[in-house]
């Protein structure tokens, strides 16, 4: 069984801003798979199914991103998961717009919500794909870019 977290921020406010591409990518998997949704359990919203011949659950954590590892451990712990299949995906403002980087495993970075799974699950030898949508501008703070809205 393959995890497949996908980091974002709850919440209508926070819909369609770069901090939420983890969210999108995950409602483009569940569409495109047909994953079914479970429910909601470990402070996520959760979703079963089939990608080629693994099983797989999605979990949209309904935790602010910053704490995003609280939900990645509940769920990493209840279906007892080595970290290796266990795939996040989140946005990254050092990648160019539109460009996605995959790794094996990695550090968080300067990612706060990085550091929460990291820290909690105890490790960083879990696979992460990174969609840029960056850079920053300038003359823009970083909470306030990625907690815009993407322009047309």
């Amino acid at each position: 069984m393959i995890c497949i977290v996908c980091l974002g921020n709850p919440g209508d406010k926070y819909e369609k801003t770069r901090h939420n591409i983890g969210f999108r990518i995950g409602e483009a998997v569940i569409d495109e798979f047909g994953l079914d949704k479970v429910g909601n359990k470990f402070k996520g919203i959760v979703f079963k199914g089939s990608i080629a011949e693994d099983e797989v659950v999605l979990i949209a954590p309904q935790t602010f991103m910053n704490l995003t590892g609280e939900s990645v451990q509940l769920i990493s712990s209840f279906y007892k998961r080595p970290l290796e299949n266990i795939v996040t995906n989140y946005d990254d403002v050092d990648i160019p717009f539109g460009h996605v980087r995959f790794r094996k495993s990695g550090s968080a970075g300067t990612r706060n919500g990085m550091k929460s799974v990291v820290q909690l699950l105890g490790g960083t030898g879990f696979p992460r794909i990174r969609v840029g949508v960056g850079p920053k501008p300038e003359n823009r703070d970083m909470a306030s870019f990625v907690l815009s809205n993407f322009s047309k």
